[in-house]
């Protein structure tokens, strides 16, 4: 309510409200999951949480905009985008998260770095197509793969070992249990990702 009062000719107005500023909130975000250095594969969910009067969001790979949304809860304080890391080369992949307010007002996120995989593992056997092996052996694979895997292996008698590949893509083989004869092999890996590559 305003009330008008004179003094000598000086008309003052008085008033019951602040005229004052009201300072406005700064944006802000950041990606709060996945984790740094995760492995990811096919479609990642990406959680950015933002802060300040933000209008849209939006996830961006290599400076491009990959997946974004608008804010319409004013309540609301972090959004799910969808990366699709098909999209990008397997390896490293550097996310950054962007906020956007009103007019020209934005803010960016640290970047985060993913281990990006959607690459089935490449399978062959390092030893010669009739190779000998005695005792109790160690057999390596020639595998192109850039994740830790497991194997399954078989040959015509049934299971002869499924486990972890050691450092140098091996597995072991007790020979002294198996018949002294030909032994046709199967051998599937699955890599980290969940990816299968076989060699029959």
């Amino acid at each position: 309510m305003v009330r008008f009062l004179g003094f000598l000719g000086v008309v003052l107005a008085v008033s019951s409200c602040d005229d004052g500023g009201t300072a406005t909130e700064e944006l802000a975000c950041s990606i709060l999951s996945p984790a740094g250095g995760a492995l990811v594969h096919d479609r990642q969910a990406v959680q950015v949480g933002f802060s300040g009067p933000a209008v849209r969001v939006e996830l961006l790979a290599a400076d491009s905009v990959v997946a974004s949304t608008e804010i319409l809860d004013e309540t609301a304080d972090s959004v799910v985008l969808e990366f699709d890391s098909t999209a990008v080369a397997d390896g490293e992949a550097v996310l950054t998260a962007r906020v956007l307010g009103a007019g020209e007002a934005s803010a960016t996120s640290e970047p985060l770095t993913l281990d990006v995989d959607n690459t089935a593992p490449v399978v062959g056997m390092a030893l010669e197509r009739f190779g000998i092996v005695r005792g109790d052996a160690t057999v390596a694979l020639d595998l192109v793969e850039a994740h830790p895997a497991t194997v399954r292996v078989v040959d015509q008698f049934g299971s002869v070992y499924e486990g972890t590949l050691d450092a140098a893509s091996s597995f072991p083989w007790d020979t002294t249990a198996a018949e002294e004869r030909v032994h046709w092999l199967d051998v599937e890996v699955t890599d980290a990702a969940g990816h299968t590559g076989s060699l029959t």
